[in-house]
């Protein structure tokens, strides 16, 4: 390397057919924008920490298309990649579990004068989203089931290399940790019977009669015979030199899918005597369909898809896809969403995961029949059709807009807004109180629609409080308490407290009789301690029929009132 005065990373990766006069490879030095040693070192090693190509590629300063184009020449380079991602994996599978189960140290912010986020405040945060999410990827092959006395599971071990992560099936507060699906196993009740497992016996079969066929293949589907010695005097034998130098001569010029069909020359007493197959021998294609079709029914899957002869119990293969979906890939599902709804309850109560059976094309015509029936049953309310067709459930008053739903009847008319559609317009434009005009000029017309619209700032005003609960305890006094919205803070991501989206946290609690205010009280904190004397008090002056408003004071306005009945 010295005498040439070409370091080890301007050295191109790969083999130069360019001999020297020695023979040797050349040196030549790297092109621009070539593939180096040094550099595929560091693109494994960002690899490995990233898992991410594009990320390691801009690391080494080269593009994706070079990386991949790399990838597909080299095997060498093509293996480290494999080995990296499947480490990059495994780290960022322990470290996704470390922050479930320990939790994080994270900020804080609000939304300052200027509209820039403001840091607040470091809290210690436990994701369960992020723990639920990752728990549903564990590989089945890497956890074991740790039980108890009574053989109950109580823990499941996680092992990635030499590493092993410990997860409880419960938390403390008895919710599950780990949703554990399992098919029926009459023997073995902590790990199940899954369709590998059962078809295992005819996967060796098919197996065994591929490596036979190929074997048979290999010899030109010709079968073994033996070479007869006929010395022609009685006794004679045929010596160890002689037998060794026609098993070699025999080897090499006559076995082998090369060799099919070679003319064989015999000398000196030799002669070829053929043996067939047996009908067991050539009954192997069967068995291999006969396997293959085991194999098929272990997983529910109809053999006619699988291009079986002999196995067209449908009409079609449109007919056999349909029977895949409803009696296999329909019934799992179910059993798989259902498991993790029902370990999912505890998190997040009512929850529900189901298939969108109009979203699946082997279907489109069982469901298009299913809508037409029900269309046509005109004894059927509206709600029960909506039922059967499994959309009985519609979502309105979707953030912060619940107190508009009153304003709305059954078969109104409404404008469907689509997101791509939206025009944000400058905040100057769009002041509560001010009027804003719009046109609105389509293909063809001549003159615009003209539209007035008042701005209301309902956008800028925090939401209504919500979850309001009314604790008594043995003297008559009352723990009042709710839940903030915020407008910044809609998606509930991390599961820890939305951002407060406002310059401070602030509320109304008053007490009313009627139109009367009786009591009115500012906060700071979303609770009221509401004695049982002062409970007497506001009873004596507006009467029995007491009810309490909640809002909440913003920067540009305050919120709806959150209403409750006060019983006295």
């Amino acid at each position: 390397m010295a005498e040439t005065g070409v370091s080890k990373s301007e050295l191109v990766v790969g083999r130069c057919y360019a001999g020297s006069r020695t023979g040797q490879p050349q040196k030549r030095r790297a092109p621009e924008g070539a593939c180096t040693r040094e550099l595929l070192e560091r693109f494994i090693e960002v690899l490995t920490d990233t898992c991410n190509v594009t990320e390691a590629a801009r690391a080494v300063d080269r593009t994706t298309g070079v990386i991949y184009r790399w990838r597909q020449k080299d095997p060498a380079f093509r293996a480290a990649w494999d080995r990296a991602l499947d480490a990059g994996f495994a780290a960022l599978e322990m470290e996704l579990l470390r922050r479930a189960r320990f939790g994080q140290d994270v900020t804080e912010y609000r939304t300052g004068e200027d509209g820039k986020e403001v840091p607040v405040k470091r809290v210690h945060s436990y994701c369960n989203r992020l723990g639920l999410a990752e728990l549903f990827a564990l590989r089945p092959e890497r956890v074991s089931v740790e039980a108890d006395a009574r053989g109950w599971p109580m823990a499941y071990l996680y092992r990635v290399g030499e590493n092993v992560a410990r997860l409880a099936s419960e938390d403390a507060a008895g919710r599950t940790a780990v949703v554990h699906l399992k098919s029926l196993h009459p023997l073995d009740d902590h790990y199940g019977l899954g369709c590998v497992g059962a078809a295992a016996g005819a996967v060796a079969i098919h197996n065994a009669a591929t490596v036979w066929n190929k074997a048979l293949l290999d010899n030109a589907a010709r079968p073994s015979g033996a070479l007869v010695f006929d010395p022609g005097e009685p006794g004679a034998v045929m010596s160890p030199e002689q037998f060794d130098r026609i098993k070699a001569e025999m080897e090499a010029g006559f076995q082998g899918a090369a060799n099919a069909g070679r003319p064989m020359l015999l000398e000196g007493g030799l002669k070829w005597q053929a043996i067939s197959l047996s009908p067991a021998d050539m009954d192997f294609v069967a068995l291999k369909a006969a396997a293959a079709r085991e194999i098929a029914l272990a997983f529910g899957v109809p053999p006619m898809l699988m291009g079986l002869p002999g196995d067209n119990a449908y009409a079609n293969y449109r007919e056999a896809n349909r029977a895949l979906w409803r009696q296999t890939i329909l019934p799992l599902s179910e059993k798989i969403l259902g498991g993790i709804a029902q370990g999912l309850g505890p998190w997040m109560p009512g929850v529900r995961l189901a298939v969108d059976l109009n979203k699946v094309p082997a279907l489109v015509e069982e469901r298009g029949s299913l809508w037409d029936r029900v269309s046509a049953a005109d004894f059927r309310s509206r709600e029960e059709k909506r039922a059967m067709l499994g959309v009985s459930r519609l979502l309105r008053g979707r953030r912060g807009t619940e107190w508009a739903i009153a304003g709305h009847v059954g078969d109104e008319s409404f404008l469907l807004i689509e997101a791509d559609a939206l025009v944000a317009l400058p905040d100057a434009y769009v002041r509560a109180g001010s009027l804003l005009t719009m046109l609105a000029l389509g293909v063809g017309d001549v003159e615009p629609a003209e539209a007035a619209l008042t701005v209301s700032g309902e956008a800028l005003k925090p939401p209504s409080p919500v979850h309001l609960t009314i604790e008594v305890d043995g003297l008559g006094d009352r723990a009042i308490r709710w839940t903030r919205r915020s407008r910044s803070g809609w998606a509930w991501a991390d599961y820890v407290d939305v951002p407060l989206g406002e310059e401070a946290e602030r509320y109304r609690f008053r007490v009313m009789a009627g139109e009367m205010v009786v009591r009115s009280v500012e906060m700071l904190a979303p609770e009221y301690a509401y004695s049982a004397a002062m409970a007497a008090a506001d009873e004596a002056a507006g009467g029995s029929a007491l009810t309490l408003e909640i809002v909440q004071i913003g920067a540009r306005g305050i919120s709806r009132p959150l209403v409750g009945v006060i019983e006295i």
